[in-house]
């Protein structure tokens, strides 16, 4: 399924990583979204789980785990991690799958669609999603499914994936395609560890509360950026530079003494990459 991606109006198109980014900090969503740069430096963590995505991605179109790995290997290529690390790297993805495939021989669910992506008006701005899975599950009826990898299950873990703002955009664009029926979204976890291989599943849901104002904060987050761009300031948000297993990508650019961010000319650690949230790979 493809959803419908006319937009008639010309209104902008944003994702929910989008308006998070902007929520976390608004000069982290400037050098990225606005000035569409990106650190040359790898990141294996988000190469491999865009890899892992596309794996389960074609594990549940063909139901075949050489298809599958596959798949991996040419999303694993495609960000040139070719080496990657203790537990992330292709020997351990095909163990994974091997490993998922067994543990979950017997689905207790039925398969609707895969990868459904488009753009549905939210208001003011056009709210972008993918979906992994579209499935119907006996007790939830129709829902959608998110993959998330995991250097750790526990409970605090859950508490915050359970509670992400990106499932609250994903419920509400299921009540537009479905109705009112679509309540619960399911997490699909998987471990990412150098030796173990474990899998979890817990389902969250919204209430019509709940998405309603997801609906009106995502609109106010879009009147900010629109109120940023119109004054071209871009604050940032001090704490949020080391919210990260390593500093943040944008710190140098941040801290560059004696020059105006807006004029600054970002070096060769830096690239162009312009983020389509409709893209198939990120």
């Amino acid at each position: 399924m493809t959803l419908n991606t006319n937009n008639p109006t010309n209104l902008q198109q944003l994702d929910s990583t989008m308006l998070s980014d902007f929520r976390n900090c608004q000069r982290y969503f400037y050098w990225r979204h606005e000035r569409q740069i990106d650190s040359i430096d790898p990141k294996v963590p988000l190469a491999y789980g865009i890899a892992i995505h596309a794996m389960l991605a074609e594990w549940y179109k063909t139901k075949n785990i050489i298809n599958a790995m596959i798949a991996f290997d040419r999303a694993w290529a495609l960000h040139g991690q070719p080496e990657g690390d203790t537990k992330r790297n292709p020997i351990r993805a095909a163990e994974i799958m091997n490993a998922y495939k067994n543990f979950y021989s017997e689905e207790s669910f039925k398969v609707i669609d895969i990868e459904v992506r488009g753009a549905l008006p939210a208001g003011d701005f056009m709210l972008v999603v993918i979906i992994d899975l579209i499935i119907d599950l006996p007790g939830y009826g129709l829902l959608p499914m998110d993959h998330k990898t995991t250097s750790y299950f526990s409970e605090k873990w859950w508490r915050g994936k359970i509670l992400r703002w990106q499932y609250s955009a994903y419920l509400w664009a299921m009540r537009q395609l479905f109705g009112k029926n679509c309540n619960s979204l399911y997490v699909n976890g998987v471990l990412v560890d150098q030796k173990r291989c474990l899998f979890d599943r817990q389902p969250t849901s919204r209430s019509d509360w709940d998405l309603s104002m997801w609906l009106s904060e995502a609109n106010h987050i879009f009147k900010e950026i629109q109120l940023c761009r119109s004054e071209n300031e871009w604050p940032k948000t001090e704490d949020y530079c080391d919210r990260w297993p390593d500093t943040c990508s944008y710190y140098q650019l941040c801290t560059t003494a004696g020059i105006n961010y807006r004029e600054l000319q970002p070096g060769p650690n830096f690239k162009k990459s312009i983020w389509n949230p409709l893209n198939e790979v990120r």
